[in-house]
């Protein structure tokens, strides 16, 4: 790629979220058969980690303190939870302080007494890139290549 979309916001969603998250693009390299690897701003993809007490259930108990968590309501729905035993990660349902209840409630037994990490994104989500273009006159104004038809034209 000829870096036409460095600097370019990339918008990572999953029905599951409270909200989208959003990167800036860095990079795009081609991989092959149509495949390609997006570099991503210097980010932090960690929402919290923290302690599993134990685990009730679908639900972790922890005696972690979460501030991201306390401050926007329902911010961990449907985000990535991980432990040393379970890398892979799982789908959190929901968190409150002091719980994290998860999607799917056979996964708990990995987390008793382990550590975890809520990422902010996973495998199975979505991503967009959107592209703005403006018109002026004859000229159009994009950050992609575009072709502007018009009707009946």
């Amino acid at each position: 790629m000829d870096g036409v979309l460095n600097g370019q916001t990339v918008i990572v969603e999953n029905p599951a979220y409270l909200c989208s998250s959003s990167y800036a693009i860095t990079g795009v390299e081609e991989l092959g058969e149509g495949r390609y690897r997006i570099a991503l701003e210097e980010t932090e993809f960690l929402l919290s980690e923290g302690q599993v007490r134990e685990a009730e259930g679908g639900t972790l108990l922890t005696d972690t303190p979460m501030l991201k968590l306390e401050v926007v309501k329902n911010l961990f729905d449907g985000k990535m939870i991980s432990s040393a035993t379970s890398e892979a990660g799982v789908r959190l349902k929901t968190a409150e302080k002091g719980k994290l209840m998860l999607a799917d409630a056979t996964d708990a037994s990995a987390f008793e007494g382990a550590s975890f990490a809520v990422y902010d994104i996973g495998p199975g989500d979505t991503w967009r890139i959107p592209v703005c273009w403006y018109r002026e006159g004859d000229r159009v104004t994009s950050v992609l290549p575009v072709t502007v038809a018009q009707a009946g034209r």
